[in-house]
Parts: structure tokens; C-alpha cells; sequence
């Protein structure tokens, strides 16, 4: 008799969303937890993100922008299939991003993650991070007077 394989947790999917996706870079896993009609908010970007290739790319870009990209969960709450996440990234920017050419500036920024789960797989993403303190540690604007 086969062993039945078990569905992964709403935890473990956003778990590897974070580590396997973000920090490792493996787009492939995407592909199994990441919903093909996938959308992502994030007020960083001009638009949600539609659909898991646009998601794919957009990770592929980061990462590419940040070299050694790599996101630290820092807490992760569990409602159902509602999952929150805060986390820490770390990167070099090493690769034009946003119009701003690679410092080779070491960044430090936190975030968190409101996902929705469907069965199997990550359906929807409000992602909110602090992309103006990131901007700032690449030179792109200059630092907040502190009001």
C-alpha cells in the first residue's frame, strides 16, 4: 500500500515561499506552492503583481539587483489560511535597481507578509516593507530630515 503524501501546511508553504523561493532563489518551488493566478500588492511597485510568472520574474530581478538576497523570518502568525509574516533581508547591491546604479551597498530592511492560502498553494500576498529605507541605504534619495 502506498504511503499517502501529506499537503503542506499553511506554515510550511509560506516558509518555503520565504527560504526556498527568496533566499535560495529556487523559482522552481514557486511553481508547486505559488497559485498560477497568484497576485501580490506591494505599494513599492506601480502595480499588483498578476500570476506566477510575473512573480518569478519579479523575485529573479530582486535578487539579481541584491546579490546573496537572503530573507530571515523573524515570526510568523497562523490564522486558518490566513498567514502573516515578518522578516529581515539582507543583500549587496550589486545590480542596477530601480533606475539606481550597483554601490555595492550592503542593505538591511524588514518587511511582513499577509498571505492567503488555498488548499495547497499561496494564492494572494500584501506585502509591506520599508522600500524608501532601502532606497536610502543605495543613495537613490537622501536621507529623511527626521521630522
Amino acid at each position: 500500500m502506498a504511503e499517502e503524501q501529506q499537503q503542506p501546511t499553511s506554515e510550511e508553504l509560506v516558509t518555503q515561499f520565504i527560504e526556498d523561493v527568496w533566499s535560495q532563489g529556487n523559482l522552481e518551488a514557486a511553481d508547486e506552492i505559488v497559485a498560477e493566478e497568484y497576485v501580490e500588492h506591494d505599494p513599492a511597485l506601480p502595480e499588483p503583481i498578476h500570476g506566477r510568472e510575473a512573480f518569478k520574474e519579479n523575485v529573479a530581478g530582486f535578487r539579481e539587483a541584491l546579490a546573496g538576497l537572503e530573507k530571515d523570518i523573524e515570526e510568523i502568525i497562523v490564522d486558518d489560511d490566513s498567514v502573516a509574516v515578518h522578516y529581515t533581508f539582507t543583500g549587496t547591491h550589486e545590480a542596477e535597481l530601480w533606475g539606481t546604479e550597483p554601490t555595492g551597498q550592503e542593505v538591511t530592511q524588514e518587511g511582513v507578509f499577509f498571505f492567503e492560502i488555498d488548499d495547497t498553494q499561496i494564492t494572494e500576498a500584501t506585502h509591506l516593507w520599508n522600500a524608501y529605507g532601502l532606497l536610502q541605504e543605495i543613495d537613490a534619495i537622501p536621507e529623511s530630515p527626521g521630522w
